[in-house]
């Protein structure tokens, strides 16, 4: 049986004694996994499952079942990257978002013809300051407005 998933793992014999004590809990109180569903609300699926030893829960199922028997429970939380769940900050400006990530990735990006028409270039140049940015802006023969990163 694996010991651990995504969020968490458990030993061999933290596992064992968990049990234990959740089988205690249940004989103690005279109560099936049904009547343990509706007090923890949990699943009783999930709860038969870690009472069989296919599965060992979450974090967040065994709290539960923590604060429905008054019981400590052992399980050692995994460290998450910073990057892979938190969500990007966002930045508070009416330039979108892809500008400052391609200035960031590639020193330069386009900006729509939209941007430029309701704030103009004056606008634009200060408020990429105001976040930190030194920038130029010019046009392209095509028409098109060019955001380059300055020295």
């Amino acid at each position: 049986m694996r010991l651990e998933n995504s969020l968490m793992r458990m030993t061999q014999t933290q596992r064992k004694e968990n049990v234990y004590k959740l089988r205690q809990y249940m004989e103690r109180e005279d109560i099936s996994v049904y009547e343990l569903e509706r007090r923890c609300g949990i699943g009783a699926s999930v709860i038969a499952n870690i009472m069989k030893g296919t599965s060992i829960g979450s974090p967040q199922t065994w709290k539960r079942i923590s604060a429905c028997t008054q019981q400590h429970y052992d399980f050692i939380l995994k460290m998450q990257k910073k990057d892979a769940r938190a969500k990007k900050k966002k930045i508070d400006s009416f330039i979108p978002e892809y500008v400052f990530t391609h200035l960031n990735r590639f020193g330069n990006t386009l900006i729509s013809r939209k941007i430029m028409r309701k704030y103009g270039e004056d606008a634009i140049i200060n408020e990429m300051k105001r976040h930190g940015y030194h920038v130029e802006m010019h046009t392209t023969e095509n028409d098109t407005h060019v955001i380059q990163m300055c020295c």
